[in-house]
């Protein structure tokens, strides 16, 4: 058995992809934001998408509502994901290999665990609910613009991310191949009621209906009364958290990964690297947007910050 030095330097491909796509985003995207005249156009369009990428336009793009392959692709891993844990800690059943070979090739053969099994099933059902709702939103909510692109490698990046964070889920867990634990760990459902887990999916619940209602507002922006869309042309939002921030729906998703590290009792290290590039990438992206809305509309609400109320 690896030692706990063996494990700690053991080398990670989950660790060393969040760790480079945060650092990317911050610096490159700080960089756009800021200097953008020493940044490559190549470069700058993997930062824009949508509104923000009107005059970087590139053979490299794809539209912006495919948006919503990555949610078909989520739903159906993390569905999968979630019955594999049921398979292992309610029936005792061994993991699908080719998960195992998943979590060996990307996280490691040596794992140390320190998430319960309930806080890993209740993670794994709360991203189900999320992945979920934003397909429902893509397919059926929101607008998109007939001109709405995003970068082909950002399109090929939101597929690679979604099963990382179903990886890093699973990666601090008891029971699978790669951790010391001889057998796996009985779901215990009243173990379920724990104070994080309570907290953390209020936390998380509440975070959805704010992105849903700002998802909501934003789409009503291009409809009539009757919900039959009659402009792609671009509004200023108002109403709810619009009237504190720019992107109060990137607030909601900073907020919605918090949660589950809150559920996760705070101990998973991968969740951790997960939460830092969202929040990174929502922030960066979230700037983008707020100065487009500045130089766009003369008369844009000057209290509003980017993401955080208050804040930035």
């Amino acid at each position: 058995m690896p030692s706990d030095s063996d494990v700690l330097s053991a080398p990670s491909l989950l660790v060393a992809h969040f760790s480079a796509v945060s650092c990317s985003a911050a610096l490159f995207g700080l960089l756009t934001l800021y200097c953008s005249p020493i940044v490559p156009k190549a470069l700058q369009r993997l930062f824009r998408y949508g509104k923000t990428a009107e005059t970087h336009k590139s053979v490299l793009q794809v539209p912006k509502r495919w948006f919503q392959h990555f949610y078909v692709f989520a739903s159906l891993l993390y569905a999968l994901l979630f019955l594999s844990l049921l398979r292992l800690y309610v029936f005792q059943l061994p993991v699908p290999q080719l998960l195992a070979l998943l979590l060996d090739t990307c996280v490691g053969q040596s794992r140390r665990p320190v998430c319960s099994a309930e806080s890993v099933v209740l993670s794994m059902l709360l991203m189900c609910l999320q992945v979920c709702r934003r397909l429902y939103e893509c397919t059926r909510l929101s607008v998109f613009s007939q001109d709405g692109k995003m970068a082909a490698a950002h399109y090929f990046c939101g597929f690679s991310f979604y099963l990382g964070v179903g990886l890093a889920l699973l990666a601090d867990a008891h029971g699978f191949p790669g951790t010391p634990d001889s057998l796996p760990p009985q779901l215990q459902w009243t173990a379920i009621f724990r104070l994080n887990h309570i907290i953390g999916s209020v936390l998380f619940l509440i975070a959805n209906l704010i992105q849903f209602k700002s998802h909501s507002i934003l789409a009503n922006l291009r409809k009539d009364r009757n919900g039959r869309v009659v402009t792609f042309q671009h509004s200023i939002p108002r109403g709810s958290l619009f009237e504190l921030v720019s992107c109060p729906h990137y607030f909601a998703e900073i907020v919605v990964y918090f949660s589950l590290a809150v559920v996760l009792a705070f101990q998973s290290p991968n969740w951790w690297l997960v939460f830092a590039f969202v929040t990174t990438n929502q922030l960066i992206v979230g700037l983008f947007n707020h100065y487009w809305y500045l130089k766009r509309f003369p008369d844009y609400p000057s209290k509003r910050k980017a993401v955080i109320p208050f804040l930035l």
